[in-house]
Formats: C-alpha cells, structure tokens, sequence
C-alpha cells in the first residue's frame, strides 16, 4: 500500500481544493457530466473499455461524456475508436497532467472508471467521487459493490455500463458511495500508519540479522 507516496494534493478535502472552473471550461466540459478516467493508454490498462461504456450509455441517452487523462501508444487507436461509434465529440483527451491538476478535477467528475488502476484509484477515492472498478489485482481491497463503490467482473464492459448508469440514476446512492470510498482511502492509506508499519517490519529483520 502506496499511501505514503500519494501527493499532498490529494489528501485536501474535495470540498476545500482549488475550484476547476477555468479547466473544465478550457476543455470543454463547464457544467457537464463526464466520467473520468486516469491512467496510461496502454493495452494493459483497457482504456478502450471507457470507450466502449460512454458509447454505450449514449445509446440509452445517457447525456455522459469521457474526459482521459494519460498518454499512451493506444491515444490514437482510441480516437479512431471514438470516430467508428461516433462519439468523438463526447470524448476528450487532456494527456498527463500533474496531480494538483487531477485532485482539482477529480471532484467534478461524475463517476471515475477504473478497469485496471494503480496509485490512481486512491487519488480518485480521495477525491470523493463514486467509482467503478474491474475486479482485478488490488481493486477490490479498496472498491466493494454497495458499500464504497460498484466493483464488476474484469473486462466486462457491459456490467461497467450498467454500473455506470445505477450511479447516474440514482444520485444519493453515488454520492454516498463517493463519502464511503473516501473514508476508506483515508483510513486504508493513512501514511502516518503505513511508515510505521515499514518502519516495524524492517526492525523486524534488523532483529534476526544482528542476533545471529
């Protein structure tokens, strides 16, 4: 658990960061709906996924667009995605950005999507905002269905969608799912803790070491 080398930026209350007014005008998504996703754009992290589920919803008339940020060798294969579904108005593409960046945005967003996320997940959590996450690695530490977030089978987009459109339908579940998963992030990635607990462990062996 990475909490201790989370950025500082992170750990402000949602409600006490700077305000993203000029940033989400600047790129286009002043007073819209938008479901975010941090990370690479690489294969791996299935990127293409996020694209799959907005051009889903739009096709039940969700009014949702995607806002990526993050760089990668799959950037333009997901442009041409958007095109093929003709959702490329509703998908924009920010690059990286730096972290104070991030945890002003992060709580604008209606929902972030991680299908496979590392420190991300936790500056999303810390940014108060509900969240759906594949059922892969670490995520489910962190992410459990009706308590801080909606977490669903990995690589099935469709169940992501549907989990997307529970949050959208019903926006006192997903706030309360943004409130639980915050708290769960503070406590789960405390960095006070976390350096005790390396500090313990390596004492631990220090111990064994000298006493032979």
């Amino acid at each position: 658990r990475y909490g201790n080398l989370i950025h500082s930026a992170h750990r402000v209350h949602p409600g006490n960061r700077q305000p993203a007014d000029d940033i989400l005008s600047e790129i286009g998504l002043s007073g819209c709906k938008f479901a975010m996703y941090i990370g690479r754009l690489e294969r791996i992290k299935m990127p293409d996924h996020i694209i799959m589920v907005i051009a889903e919803l739009k096709k039940k008339r969700y009014d949702l667009n995607g806002l990526f940020v993050g760089d990668g060798s799959m950037k333009e294969q997901l442009i041409e995605k958007t095109r093929e579904l003709g959702i490329e108005k509703n998908i924009i593409f920010v690059g990286n950005k730096d972290q104070n960046w991030i945890a002003r945005v992060v709580p604008y967003a209606s929902v972030v999507l991680s299908p496979h996320t590392g420190r991300a997940l936790t500056e999303a959590a810390l940014g108060g905002i509900p969240i759906v996450a594949y059922d892969i690695d670490w995520q489910s530490e962190l992410i459990k269905t009706g308590k801080t977030g909606e977490l669903v089978e990995c690589k099935n987009w469709s169940a992501m969608a549907d989990a997307v459109k529970k949050m959208l339908d019903d926006p006192l579940y997903a706030k309360h799912m943004g409130i639980n998963v915050m708290k769960a992030a503070l406590e789960m990635m405390d960095p006070v803790k976390l350096n005790a607990n390396e500090r313990n462990e390596y004492e631990k062996l220090f111990l064994r070491y000298y006493k032979k």
